[in-house]
């Protein structure tokens, strides 16, 4: 499904790094990243991050093709193991050895516009 200012999901990925021995938070639909060492943090961070951009689009009227922009391939690769291993209950071990504490989410976009 293709985002527009009207309609649309935003999803998530945070997940621990552990080679970086860091928290990377990841935007998967408009490619921001976030990194840190709190969770937490780089969760208020990303989501900030993405209302602000979500509302400069809507408020500029800027085009749509802004709200579907993905981040580099090694983050589409994670996330969509991550999602695959929800599905399947299990993740393969290479991706095991570098993640740990994986957590996805989404957000609307038009809460995301309409947010102050």
């Amino acid at each position: 499904m293709k985002n527009t200012k009207e309609r649309g999901i935003l999803r998530y990925l945070i997940y621990k790094d552990t080679r970086a021995d860091e928290y990377v938070g990841v935007c998967v639909d408009i490619g921001l990243i976030k990194v840190g060492t709190n969770n937490a943090n780089v969760k208020r961070d990303l989501i900030n991050a993405s209302k602000g951009f979500v509302r400069t689009v809507c408020e500029q009227n800027l085009s749509n093709g802004l709200l579907n922009q993905q981040p580099p391939q090694q983050y589409m690769d994670i996330f969509n193991e991550i999602v695959e291993s929800y599905k399947l209950k299990r993740i393969n071990q290479a991706t095991k050895d570098i993640i740990n504490e994986a957590d996805t989410f989404s957000r609307t976009l038009p809460s995301l516009c309409l947010a102050t």
